[in-house]
């Protein structure tokens, strides 16, 4: 039997059957104990191979979260961890984030088009705009953002499930990976969306209010700020919207796309296991975040020093574009990545029924 056919025959067993094979696992030939330890790492079953009393390996915590699972990862290791997975797969990755990127690209330019097409219109009518004029060109802003959140969710699903094979020890298949989010597309498109709204409305309702307040104290206590100092002040109460959704919504689209939870138990699983990862949070989120920013604004930084006496072509500004784009994309999987793996380290249970179970009975 080739490796293929094992790898086929062990996944469809259940764990159960499973944990019986791993019994016998010192019969079997240096293949299949390979392919076999890594379909019980990507069930995430943590098997003690020395034989309990009945002479079946034991199922370390019942199928809950084990110690090993709930102890928290060192933030430098977990890092670098983290950048290793990258770079060994650093091409799957990056043709999931550039697809993102680019359309993330296009839905934001798009809907800016229709909105300044909009202002346009009105700048031209000589009785007052209609009511419905602004709402409509907030909606349609608004929009982009939504397209560019979603895909953004849908590239994530797809690097978790990418990384789960990695983290078994198979090839990575993007294209598995997508079959696997589209199986269960309704539910993702529920949460991608619910996590949306909760952004949407801490940055609107919160975010714009507490600068409203604080920009005036700011500038009457520290005089003028430069650019780059409004920048990083931004840059900061993004991040701190971001940690506050990070903690549903870091880990609630690995527990619904690995583990087929729920909404609502995806929600509750990510809020218990980022309790006390907020420095591993904090750094993925500004890395991301931060190192995005810098890596969309490097080629236009670059082009200002050209000096203004060169004839550029027409073409130019568009290969700034590109260059902006290639660069985001080369950042943005890191995130991704590390949420990720959080999730797989923080988990060792195998089936929803354990999850669950902690995620509604720990304090």
């Amino acid at each position: 039997m080739n490796i293929a056919s094992m790898i086929n025959l062990y996944s469809a067993k259940t764990d159960e059957e499973v944990l019986a094979l791993a019994s016998q696992m010192d019969q079997f030939t240096v293949e299949a104990q390979a392919v076999l330890a890594s379909e019980l790492t990507r069930r995430r079953i943590a098997v003690d191979l020395e034989p309990s009393k009945t002479g079946e390996p034991r199922l370390s915590a019942e199928r809950q979260i084990t110690k090993q699972a709930l102890s928290r990862p060192k933030t430098g290791e977990f890092v670098e961890e983290t950048l290793r997975c990258y770079h060994r797969n650093r091409w799957s990755f990056l043709e999931v984030a550039l697809s993102a990127v680019l359309l993330s690209f296009l839905a934001i330019q798009f809907s800016r088009m229709e909105v300044r097409h909009l202002t346009r219109h009105v700048d031209l009518l000589s009785e007052p705009p209609s009511r419905f004029l602004l709402p409509e060109a907030m909606l349609i802003s608004i929009s982009g953002f939504f397209v560019s959140w979603m895909v953004f969710c849908l590239a994530f699903g797809a690097i978790c499930l990418a990384v789960e094979q990695e983290h078994a020890g198979y090839q990575i298949s993007m294209g598995g990976a997508f079959e696997a989010i589209f199986e269960r597309l309704g539910s993702f498109m529920g949460i991608s969306a619910l996590l949306f709204g909760l952004f949407f409305a801490l940055e609107t309702f919160a975010l714009d209010r507490v600068t409203l307040w604080a920009t005036p104290w700011i500038e009457s206590r520290f005089g003028h700020l430069s650019p780059l100092t409004w920048t990083l002040i931004g840059a900061g109460g993004y991040v701190a919207v971001s940690f506050i959704i990070a903690r549903l919504g870091a880990l609630a689209i690995p527990a619904l796309i690995l583990d087929d939870h729920s909404i609502t138990d995806s929600l509750l699983i990510s809020y218990r296991l980022t309790r006390c990862e907020w420095r591993i949070l904090s750094v993925l989120l500004f890395k991301s975040i931060v190192g995005g920013y810098v890596a969309a604004m490097l080629p236009f930084w670059v082009a200002r020093e050209i000096p203004p006496t060169v004839n550029l072509p027409w073409w130019f500004p568009w290969t700034l574009s590109a260059a902006s784009i290639a660069c985001v994309s080369a950042v943005e999987p890191v995130m991704f990545i590390g949420f990720s793996l959080l999730y797989l380290k923080k988990t060792a249970a195998a089936n929803t029924e354990g999850i669950a179970y902690f995620a509604t009975t720990q304090p």
